[in-house]
């Protein structure tokens, strides 16, 4: 969920799609082929989704590099009170 644009949201809308959003709550994990850090914007566009009143799911991976994050990842999971 990187790059969606509003004519995206409008055929998952259309259609009933329901997506499952891969999200790194940790920075810096994703980047892009520039190195930019990708969160911010996935984060951004799941406010979208929330916002357009458009289901979707968490999918999260807790890992070497994230674990020591557990319970921020958590706390920010339960705040979007979506199903992961």
């Amino acid at each position: 969920l990187y790059v969606v644009r509003d004519e995206h949201l409008d055929v998952f809308e259309e259609f009933g799609i329901e997506l499952g959003v891969s999200v790194d709550f940790s920075e810096g994990v994703r980047l892009t082929a520039g190195g930019r850090p990708t969160e911010a914007a996935v984060r951004a566009n799941m406010r979208r989704l929330q916002d357009r009143g458009l289901p979707f799911s968490i999918i999260t991976v807790l890992a070497a590099h994230t674990i020591s994050q557990i319970r921020q990842i958590f706390e920010e999971i339960a705040r979007l009170n979506k199903p992961t």
